[in-house]
């Protein structure tokens, strides 16, 4: 992919990268930016290659499409049109899973996509490369990210985890860097839910409700992830509530809901 993507100075402004389920994006992004940073497209060795390395490249912005608010936009586009920290002037920014951004941000975003400053690129991802608006994927160079089986084995052999807690892991998470991020929480998560299911969970009910108060809408959907892939019985409702996480929902009422549906897989 970078061979074919930056032997030559001709780089394209505007990537979109199409995940498979547990790509490693993060090692791609890596390889994306010393392909546009480096003046040899990724020889390992230079300056901007380290830096890059050791995440410390500060002229990268990276955002989730699902969060992303227009004022984000706006301050994006307000830094990436001044001069970068960076001496090289190279601004990169990132939207992940780029289908999930709302009509107002990428409409804000369009024009700077279209004509944007010299040496600022565009890095999009997606899971589902036909839910992109045509506006956004007709102006990005496309790429195919393939599944990485043997890192995410890797690091989930690491892990003190049975087989079906493996398979389960591999259900709930789309790429290898966000598994990553989110295992301690998904280790978390998946043992209150097993609390509520048991025969006691309502020993563990305020438990839970003290916990959805304090996350994040994020944290919520990893949540009812998990709740979905562990108990397939009830994995319709589970969507239903996915869809309609982001209306602004109460926590609580969100809470009860799904406490509801682990009341019936009780045994």
């Amino acid at each position: 992919m970078k061979n074919k993507l930056f032997s030559t100075d001709k780089i394209p402004q505007a990537l979109i990268v199409r995940q498979a389920p547990l790509s490693n994006f993060d090692a791609c992004l890596k390889d994306i930016l010393k392909g546009i940073i480096c003046p040899k497209h990724g020889c390992g060795e230079c300056v901007w290659c380290k830096k890059i390395e050791a995440n410390q490249y500060y002229d990268l912005l990276v955002f989730e499409g699902k969060q992303m608010k227009k004022q984000e936009v706006l301050d994006l586009i307000a830094r990436y049109s001044r001069a970068g920290l960076e001496s090289c002037n190279i601004r990169v920014y990132v939207i992940k899973n780029i289908e999930y951004a709302s009509k107002s941000i990428l409409n804000s975003l369009l024009k700077f996509v279209e004509e944007p400053p010299k040496g600022v690129y565009a890095i999009f991802t997606t899971r589902n490369y036909n839910a992109v608006i045509p506006t956004i994927r007709s102006r990005c160079f496309s790429i195919y990210l393939p599944k990485d089986e043997q890192a995410v084995d890797q690091y989930l052999n690491s892990k003190d985890l049975s087989t079906s807690q493996k398979q389960l892991v591999k259900k709930c998470f789309h790429e290898l860097d966000s598994l990553k991020t989110y295992y301690d929480k998904f280790i978390e998560y998946y043992d209150l839910i097993r609390k509520l299911a048991s025969p006691d969970g309502l020993n563990f009910a305020n438990q839970g409700l003290a916990l959805f108060r304090k996350l994040e809408y994020i944290d919520i959907n990893l949540f009812l992830e998990i709740c979905k892939n562990a108990y397939p019985q009830i994995a319709h409702k589970v969507i239903d509530l996915q869809d309609n996480l982001y209306l602004n929902s109460p926590k609580a009422l969100i809470y009860s809901q799904i406490y509801n549906l682990l009341v019936g897989v009780r045994k």
